[in-house]
């Protein structure tokens, strides 16, 4: 089973837990506020439960018995599956997560006065079933909206870093970092066109493309077509992503090179930039590759450098981020995390899937003196939508400093 069906089968049970809660809540403030029957509250709010519920429940059924090429179309995604299973299931997990606060603060908040509970109990409940029905709806409303806004949406990120000694003719110097763009059946040959055109329209200077063209091999073409109709002065470049290897890797390259883009691996590879060169490191990163520590001090130890030391690589692994910044890489270029793609924040905490992977996992930080770029790309993981994660074309300006 892939790594796609196995998290949300581990996260199911939890899930549900919190689907009982919250439905649980929702039918005590139903019938307190209006005349419904409660055993049709109670057999309209299980079949709901259960409805949006099935696609977990249909993967459990395909993988036991053997079905996993149907298992893979139902995660890879098609409308035929996304409209009446995959958003419902991901709209219903959203909702529940962001109301479990609410509504366990509501049940905590009485907890200071349960010695006089009961003297205000009916007035307390008339008024909690009354906020619960009104955070149900505020809620729904917000996620649905939110949830469609940030699917859809492509922003542009930017920064401006300065470093004293460049040549004279890199001021203004643009680089565009893009990763992810995961070609298939939800971000297909329209999405893909609409992400191109953002990044042209920034006429940069060099495009880096940190992993994960395709999400499957049979969309080898269209996405070497979309990633190689991009217009950059000095050219566009790439490393490999787990799904690259996964799908095609040698056809990846091919198809790559025949439309223009260059993509290393395990190798440095110095960018003629006017009458100077920089020097980009290209690092196979993935869960199926980790690069060796010996191939690192090899690569990360080449004398001379370039006017500027940048790696690329898939995923953000910690110890491989810390690395660069300790042989004075000047920027780190990875994809991978999808910025979170499905991110949720509460009172100050933010909570996302890729945390548990590495710390660095969503936009633009700083270590030591290198700076980090973690872009959120175009595509889908095994989540047909993203929310508080849109998705992401990152551009890096580079000026002269004075003196």
């Amino acid at each position: 089973m892939s790594r796609g069906p196995r998290l949300i089968l581990t996260l199911f049970p939890v899930i549900l837990v919190a689907y009982l809660y919250c439905g649980w809540k929702l039918y005590h403030a139903i019938i307190q506020n209006f005349w419904f029957p409660p055993g049709q509250v109670k057999l309209y709010l299980v079949g709901a439960i259960a409805y949006l519920n099935l696609h977990p429940v249909l993967l459990l059924i395909f993988s036991v018995t053997g079905l996993h090429k149907i298992a893979s179309f139902a995660v890879r995604g098609h409308k035929l599956w996304d409209i009446p299973f995959g958003y419902p299931f991901w709209f219903g997990v959203i909702l529940v997560v962001e109301m479990l606060p609410w509504l366990l603060a509501i049940d905590l908040i009485k907890l200071p006065f349960f010695p006089f509970y009961k003297s205000f109990k009916a007035s307390w409940l008339q008024i909690q079933f009354r906020v619960i029905l009104a955070l149900f709806v505020l809620i729904g409303l917000y996620v649905f909206f939110k949830a469609i806004i940030d699917t859809t949406r492509i922003r542009r990120s930017e920064t401006m870093l300065s470093y004293p000694n460049l040549p004279i003719s890199w001021d203004g110097l643009k680089i565009v970092h893009i990763s992810d763009m995961q070609a298939d059946s939800r971000a297909g040959k329209r999405k893909l066109k609409r992400y191109v055109k953002k990044v042209n329209r920034l006429q940069p200077d060099i495009v880096f493309f940190t992993g994960d063209l395709v999400t499957a091999s049979k969309y080898i073409d269209l996405g070497a077509r979309m990633l190689g109709s991009i217009r950059s002065k000095y050219g566009t470049y790439a490393c490999l992503g787990d799904h690259d290897i996964w799908s095609d890797e040698k056809e990846i390259k091919q198809s790559l090179k025949y439309h223009g883009v260059t993509m290393l691996e395990d190798s440095n590879q110095f960018i003629r930039v006017g009458n100077d060169s920089l020097m980009a490191t290209f690092v196979t990163n993935t869960y199926d590759r980790r690069p060796p520590l010996d191939k690192l001090n090899m690569l990360m130890g080449q004398q001379p450098r370039g006017v500027l030391d940048i790696l690329l690589t898939h995923q953000p692994t910690e110890s491989l981020i810390e690395l660069a910044a300790e042989r004075g890489y000047h920027i780190v270029l990875a994809g991978h995390t999808h910025g979170g793609q499905i991110l949720f924040r509460f009172f100050g905490l933010t909570i996302a899937a890729p945390r548990m992977e590495s710390p660095y996992y969503k936009g633009m930080s700083h270590i030591e003196q290198m700076m980090l770029s973690i872009n959120n790309g175009l595509g889908f993981t095994f989540a047909p939508i993203r929310y508080n994660a849109s998705a992401e074309i990152t551009l890096i300006k580079i000026v002269r400093q004075p003196g």
